[in-house]
């Protein structure tokens, strides 16, 4: 694959390993609202003209949307703010791409599954909200399908990996200083960010279109995951159990988002590792480090 890709929200977690991957074969520029690392271009998604004066100027056949406002809770207690940056902010993406012909990437969420309860969703389950940031993600993906025919909505969740300064999960167990309560009743698919970017990779190698689920194959609770990233990592602590009702969160959380990835799979060819697998290649990493 050797496209002209431009990532949105490059200097985050997902945004810059996707940077990092696709730009070893793609000319890949990163356009973020800091002046941090992996940012070629300083925009505000949220200024149309600006971004889309950015976007001429750079010309992406690819256009990979991972800038979004993250923070569930601070989506709750803020809606209207949020969907400035969630709903305005990626309309004016998607409308760029609308007018200028070019494929879109938007990063979704396992989130859209959340009033399923305990079942395997696989991309033609309900879609539904338990909270302010998955209802936008769902805006957002009705306002993609509806507009364009060349897209890829990718529905992911959990996703870990090192980022020495980063804010996932594996990230603050690993800064952790111990006594970190973590949900016992909440089951997730984790997904490394390393087997998310080769997918997304695989995708765009095939110039696939369409939605597609892309979690690890391993599905356990957030504290059995904790227990495990404690060990494979030798940390020097373990997580404390807690229910989700006794989490003051502002925005409800799911107790169940499992899903089942093997489209994605058989589309690429590309089998996730098993968490072990991954955890180990961390602890290399921060061997070595």
């Amino acid at each position: 694959m050797s496209k002209r890709i431009l990532v949105t929200g490059s200097s985050g977690f997902v945004g810059k390993n996707l940077y990092l991957r696709l730009g070893k074969e793609s000319f890949v520029t990163g356009i973020s609202r800091n002046d941090l690392y992996f940012t070629d271009d300083v925009v505000d998604i949220r200024d149309r003209e600006r971004l889309h004066s950015v976007l001429d100027d750079r010309n992406p056949k690819v256009v990979i949307h991972c800038a979004y406002n993250l923070h569930v809770d601070g989506c709750e207690v803020n809606p209207l703010e949020a969907a400035i940056t969630n709903i305005e902010g990626t309309n004016n993406v998607v409308d760029w791409c609308k007018e200028r012909s070019r494929k879109l990437v938007f990063m979704s969420t396992d989130y859209v599954y959340s009033l399923n309860g305990n079942v395997v969703n696989d991309e033609k389950s309900p879609v539904g909200s338990l909270n302010v940031y998955t209802s936008h993600k769902i805006e957002n993906e009705q306002y993609i399908r509806k507009n364009l025919k060349d897209y890829l909505i990718i529905r992911s969740g959990f996703i870990y990996g090192y980022d020495k300064k980063g804010l996932n999960f594996l990230m603050q167990m690993i800064n952790s200083e111990g006594n970190m309560k973590v949900p016992e009743d909440q089951i997730i698919s984790p997904t490394n960010v390393d087997y998310l970017t080769e997918s997304i990779e695989g995708l765009l190698n095939g110039d696939f279109v369409g939605i597609y689920n892309c979690n690890g194959n391993e599905s356990l609770s957030r504290f059995d995951f904790a227990n495990k990233i404690s060990d494979v990592l030798k940390l020097k602590f373990r997580p404390t159990p807690i229910l989700t009702k006794d989490i003051e969160n502002k925005a409800p959380r799911p107790l169940s988002c499992v899903v089942d990835s093997s489209l994605i799979q058989i589309a690429t060819g590309i089998i996730p590792l098993s968490n072990n697998s991954y955890l180990k290649q961390i602890e290399e990493t921060l061997t070595y480090y």
